[in-house]
């Protein structure tokens, strides 16, 4: 075995020119004991041994980092003996230590040689943007900040937060009206605003469904809820999230149905005492989804009439009156709900008993299709 003791750190891409340039020549002194102790046996038990090797593998992802390279599966597998089942383990492990030392996820790093990207399963597992981390684990590590320390990649402002949030509640409250959206777009401004990747602005919204989902909270479907937020910035997400919060929280009546006789007095504030089974903010957009926005009684339809306005709106009608729902009732939008505009609504409300769809229905004149032609132009020439 030979050993030189160098008077400066050698870059690893270096060694092998390092030591061509070098002359070697034996001391006949024993070994240092460091060297000696440097290799101690790798052990048997597979948690101590995931461990062991991550911990190897940490330091090797730090040296990368401080370089601003990435680094191969396959390189990994042959620098520590790992192969696709045990890679999964050490490269969670790693993960892990990374998020108990509030450090960006060094994962970020290991990409396939095929591709440059990351496999699905650290996004998956960590919830983070891989384009978005690897760029904090660059900022946190190139200075050489190899301890763990203060040095961290660029965080989140409150700006960037609150606007993440006002994002989320407009497309919640507009996929309750039922009216179409696109998330994309949303990604696409904010990450025009800010600098910041689309990819991060949809993690940071999934942790969001994951905070309300936390609560008991309904979160917008499509962002499935993902943690992992960091402690600190969820309280500061949680912050901004109060409002949204109280707004879901808030007892609601699905479809603005009042009983004539709960004595309404013109001109006087009047108090609407709602039941538990009416506080579900998702039941109108699961009977929406189901039923669509169009009146099942007489087709009027918002949309139709009104354009871009009266997209998604509709009042939604329960089949069983409202007086005879217990406490103990368990609401089923799908089967439970229709939805009806305010005119149809009103008249099966109007006599003393309850019409049913069915009864209203055989009780019209006219419909909203034989009152107005099907095309826009014989629309406006009928209006006119």
């Amino acid at each position: 075995m030979t050993y030189a003791v160098l008077g400066a750190p050698v870059p690893v891409e270096q060694l092998a020119q390092d030591m061509r340039n070098r002359r070697v020549t034996g001391t006949g002194q024993p070994l240092p004991a460091s060297l000696l102790d440097s290799n101690p046996p790798e052990p048997v038990d597979a948690q101590e041994k995931t461990a062991y090797k991550a911990a190897a593998v940490r330091t090797y992802l730090i040296d990368a980092a401080t370089r601003r390279s990435t680094v191969t599966y396959g390189e990994l597998f042959d620098a520590f003996d790992l192969n696709r089942l045990t890679i999964a383990h050490v490269l969670s492990a790693v993960g892990h230590v990374c998020l108990e030392n509030e450090e960006p996820i060094l994962t970020a790093l290991v990409v396939l040689k095929e591709t440059g990207r990351c496999s699905t399963g650290m996004e998956r597992e960590f919830g983070v943007d891989e384009d978005e981390e690897r760029l904090r684990v660059f900022a946190h590590w190139a200075g050489g900040a190899k301890d763990g320390g203060s040095q961290r990649g660029q965080d989140w402002t409150d700006d960037e937060l609150r606007a993440s949030v006002e994002a989320y509640r407009e497309m919640q409250q507009l996929d309750a009206r039922g009216a179409s959206l696109v998330k994309a777009h949303y990604y696409r401004r904010l990450a025009e605003r800010f600098g910041r990747p689309e990819g991060a602005f949809e993690r940071r919204m999934q942790n969001i469904s994951a905070m309300l989902e936390a609560r008991g909270l309904p979160w917008l479907r499509g962002l499935k809820p993902q943690a992992n937020t960091g402690a600190n910035r969820e309280a500061r997400l949680a912050h901004f999230l109060n409002d949204l919060v109280t707004e879901l929280s808030l007892p609601i009546q699905i479809a603005e149905e009042l009983d004539e006789a709960s004595g309404v007095v013109e001109g006087a504030k009047r108090q609407i005492t709602v039941n538990a089974y009416e506080r579900d903010p998702t039941a109108k957009p699961r009977c929406v989804k189901r039923w669509g926005t169009t009146c099942v009684v007489c087709g009027f339809n918002f949309s139709a009439m009104y354009g871009s306005l009266g997209d998604g709106f509709i009042h939604v009608h329960h089949l069983k009156p409202i007086h005879t729902i217990g406490q103990a009732y368990i609401l089923d939008p799908e089967n439970d709900l229709r939805p009806v505009c305010p005119n149809c609504h009103a008249m099966l409300h109007r006599q003393k008993t309850t019409l049913s769809i069915e009864e209203l229905r055989g009780l019209l004149k006219l419909t909203f299709a034989q009152a107005f032609p099907a095309t826009p132009a014989e629309r406006i020439e009928t209006l006119e």
